[in-house]
């Protein structure tokens, strides 16, 4: 953090920030703590309904608890970020796949990001270190993974199947497979209206967590070329 301290004491924690009734972040103190920047990363941390109490974790271990070999990795991650190194090392089929989609820049980006499974789902955020609820935001019956979340909810199939598309959740593939297949199809506007239908389902998932925003995927899956 780069704010000076101000609103809170020396040693406040971060449950100071948090309405423990409403379960929620106290947004006006959060605001008037911190710059804008740092307030709204903070304000879009999903909040555990278990609100356990706070303690100290290392974020490279799934349990929290430090290690030699996870610091190893650390340090040998930092040192590799500056090393240059080919974008399409290890998959140049997808990379040039992604890239002849017509869709805008963010939607690409997007899409190379879930193909490289590193979109921030619960399901991921849990293995960084950070303790919040892994159930899905649609319908909480499962861990929100990237497959769940685009293609095994019953939601996101419901989304599927009203699309112009009109598709059923696949089997035995996974997402980034099953992204290959679509982004690989010789019709380029099926190719694009799958892309953008993939958009779609993580701008819904993200106003449905931050948002508070009511699910209507039907709604979602006609319109799903307006956030393109």
């Amino acid at each position: 953090m780069w704010s000076p301290i101000c609103n809170l004491n020396e040693d406040a924690v971060v449950a100071d920030l948090i309405d423990v009734d409403l379960k929620q972040w106290k947004k006006e103190l959060v605001l008037h703590s911190f710059n804008a920047f740092e307030a709204n990363q903070i304000l879009n941390i999903p909040i555990s309904w278990r609100l356990p109490e706070d303690k100290k974790v290392w974020n490279w271990e799934r349990n929290g608890q430090y290690s030699v070999r996870s610091a190893y990795h650390l340090l040998k991650e930092e040192t590799l970020r500056g090393t240059p190194e080919a974008s399409v090392t290890g998959n140049t089929g997808m990379w040039k796949a992604i890239w002849k989609v017509r869709t805008p820049q963010r939607v690409k980006n997007f899409l190379w990001r879930a193909a490289k499974c590193i979109l921030p789902t619960r399901c991921k955020l849990e293995t960084k270190g950070i303790t919040l609820d892994t159930s899905r935001p649609f319908c909480h019956t499962d861990v929100e993974s990237q497959d769940h979340l685009f293609m095994h909810c019953q939601e996101t199939q419901r989304f599927w199947f009203t699309s112009p598309l009109g598709l059923h959740d696949p089997t035995q593939v996974n997402l980034s497979q099953w992204m290959m297949k679509w982004l690989s199809n010789f019709n380029a506007q099926a190719t694009q209206l799958f892309s953008l239908s993939l958009w779609t389902i993580w701008k819904m998932r993200n106003d449905a967590v931050f948002n508070k925003r009511p699910l209507n995927v039907v709604c979602a899956a006609q319109k799903c070329f307006c956030y393109g």
